[in-house]
């Protein structure tokens, strides 16, 4: 059949319907549809939308570095009411990384049945080639018969190779992003109940010292609640413990009357003032009459000048204290026969030392050394003591904002938070001066059970200012709730557990670069396209769907394909194959049938035999398939076969 040609140098054909009910001929034509700007975005617009959506992706998760979202189970899929969930994002995220590998697969696909088609025309492909190429993305070995050939291959392999890295880069973008825990604080006002005083408060428990030891006990628990907080002098360190009507979450701001403690320190001279002479005596400092003092280095209480009076000490009305108070610290002990940093040996006549391993060099100023003596009582130790003048302001304080923390397993909460010192600020209450003098016994224990010691804080004035503090807090605290018999509003806002998003900015450059190796791939099939004659494949089923198998299948004795199915070994040594220019005007058969005699059986087979095992047609404007090699077969055709030459159709 002939295949006439139209102006423009297309080729045609004219086929002949299947179906009986119609007898319109139906015209196939075969166009060149390669060429214009609008067919070029048609055949590499897949490779610009996915670039376009790894950088779309890139952009949106860094945007997300830093930014809070809510955990738990969110109301909708995609939310706009509400800020968004974490499951929402790792969603989203995983979305956007499964589209663009869906994207990426078929361009692959497509990019690979591309570097097939050049192969063809430039060096050959073989079948095992083809199949392992478009299955598996398996990179051609380059070849040694030619330059050009060895060129081609290298190419190819390399286009391939670059296929592979965006198939392991998912693993990189969705580890990038690291969840860290914490809070929020909703901005809902709220409003609670917690303890204050009220008319008929129980002022006369502090005569009994049960309900003493009581409050005592109490505060010193509250001291070992992450006392660091006090140790820092400016701004000034603020904490009430306290009873909530409400359910407070933890890490939630509330607006409440605190105790307020702001001291000075001035370091004095033992010899200045005669209450040294009390340093040791637990009379001078303590609410209740035990028979014991502290040794602990670091041990701090304020000294009176006379023993606590309960009767005395009652409450009659609310108060700011402003003065100043006698503050003695226990520095250490050291035996007599311990060797001293000049190499001698401490003795009777030995004096405190003014560098310790606590403090460091200690204040220029004259210690007090209490002698001790075991057994014999013979004199064998001496504790060492300094004093400072300690100009104090206590009181309440309205504090804003406080973090609320909830002790573990106890309905107990704490608040701390922090305010620039103002005494003019302060305000007047029933316990300032009930606290002060409560503020030694508690840190007496405080140090007793190791809450603190002096390695929270190596400065002696912050040190000294800090534990003062905390004791101050506590006692308030623990007279508060032994003592309080009414309430008061406070204000707080709820906090909200949150993750905060922290993305890894290196491992998305990772991503992106392997997954900008497609576009890379992509580049160097466009170039090779640009030098070859085939046109470029914009669908892979089609181009798949157009190979002709019939001259390569099983026929007769002659070795071939069987099975459309799978590919077996045998197919291996099959020849590679190659486009064969056709050129216009040139008349190709279908099918040519001629009886080949014995006498140029020989002679025909070589020509003829191996095309029709091996022979793909394939839908390609101007070409057609032909072998690339000869091989041999095992027995000839019969004399009367007939022969089938291959033929391709243009597209």
């Amino acid at each position: 059949m002939s295949r006439p040609f139209d102006k423009n140098g297309m080729a045609y054909e004219t086929l002949i319907p299947q179906h009986a009910h119609s007898t319109k001929p139906i015209r196939c034509l075969t166009r060149s549809d390669d060429s214009g700007l609008w067919n070029f975005c048609k055949a590499w617009y897949l490779f610009i939308i996915h670039l376009i959506a790894c950088i779309a992706l890139i952009v949106g998760i860094i945007r997300l570095d830093n930014h809070q979202f809510e955990i738990g189970e969110a109301p909708t899929i995609f939310t706009t009411k509400y800020r968004l969930h974490q499951a929402q994002v790792t969603a989203l995220v995983s979305l956007g990384l499964v589209l663009i590998r869906l994207i990426a697969s078929s361009s692959s696909v497509l990019l690979a049945w591309r570097i097939v088609f050049i192969l063809l025309e430039k060096r050959g492909i073989t079948l095992g080639e083809l199949a392992r190429l478009t299955n598996f993305r398996v990179p051609i070995l380059p070849g040694t018969q030619s330059r050009k050939s060895l060129l081609w291959s290298v190419w190819a392999a390399t286009t391939i190779i670059l296929l592979w890295p965006q198939g392991f880069a998912a693993p990189l973008a969705s580890s990038s992003i690291s969840w860290i825990p914490g809070t929020t604080v909703l901005p809902e006002s709220k409003l609670t109940s917690v303890a204050s005083f009220g008319d008929s408060a129980d002022w006369p428990a502090i005569q009994y010292e049960d309900a003493r030891m009581s409050a005592i006990m109490a505060s010193v628990a509250m001291t070992a609640k992450d006392p660091t907080y006090a140790f820092h002098a400016s701004p000034i360190p603020l904490r009430r413990h306290f009873n909530s009507s409400q359910t407070i979450p933890d890490g939630s701001r509330i607006d409440m009357t605190v105790p307020y403690f702001a001291v000075n320190l001035r370091w004095v001279d033992a010899s200045s003032d005669g209450r040294s002479r009390s340093a040791g005596d637990s009379g001078h400092k303590d609410v209740n009459e035990n028979t014991f003092g502290i040794r602990a280095a670091g041990a701090v209480g304020i000294i009176r000048d006379q023993k606590w009076d309960a009767n005395v000490a009652m409450p009659d009305a609310a108060k700011i204290f402003r003065g100043k108070k006698f503050v003695g610290v226990h520095m250490g002990r050291f035996d007599f026969g311990d060797k001293l940093l000049d190499g001698s040996r401490a003795n009777k006549n030995t004096k405190c030392p003014i560098v310790t391993d606590s403090f460091g060099k200690l204040p220029d100023v004259e210690q007090y050394q209490v002698g001790f003596g075991y057994g014999s009582k013979k004199l064998s130790t001496y504790d060492c003591y300094m004093f400072a003048e300690a100009t104090i302001t206590a009181g309440s304080f309205p504090a804003k904002a406080c973090t609320v923390t909830t002790s573990a397993g106890n309905a107990e909460l704490y608040a701390t938070c922090s305010a620039e010192r103002d005494d003019n600020a302060v305000e007047q209450h029933w316990l300032t001066d009930l606290a002060l003098d409560f503020t030694s016994e508690v840190l007496k224990y405080t140090v007793l059970q190791i809450y603190t010691q002096p390695w929270i804080n190596h400065n002696l004035d912050d040190y000294t200012s800090g534990l003062l503090t905390l004791g101050y807090h506590a006692a308030w605290s623990g007279l508060m709730k032994r003592l309080g018999n009414d309430s008061e509003p406070a204000v707080f806002r709820s906090a909200s557990p949150i993750v905060l998003a922290s993305v890894d900015n290196i491992r998305l450059y990772i991503w992106l670069a392997m997954h900008a190796t497609l576009t890379v791939s992509a580049i160097l099939v466009l170039v090779a396209q640009c030098l070859s004659n085939v046109n470029t494949i914009r669908d892979p089923t089609v181009a798949a769907l157009t190979i002709d198998l019939t001259s390569i299948a099983h026929s007769g004795r002659a070795d071939g394909l069987c099975n459309a199915l799978s590919f077996s070994r045998r197919y291996r040594k099959l020849p590679s194959l190659r486009w064969a220019e056709k050129k216009k005007g040139q008349r190709v058969a279908r099918s040519t049938t001629r009886p080949v005699g014995k006498s140029c059986l020989m002679k025909r087979l070589w020509e003829v035999l191996a095309t029709d095992i091996i022979g793909i047609n394939l839908v390609v404007t101007n070409y057609y398939i032909r072998p690339a090699d000869r091989f041999d077969v095992s027995s000839p055709p019969d004399s009367n076969e007939t022969l089938h030459y291959p033929y391709a159709t243009n597209a």
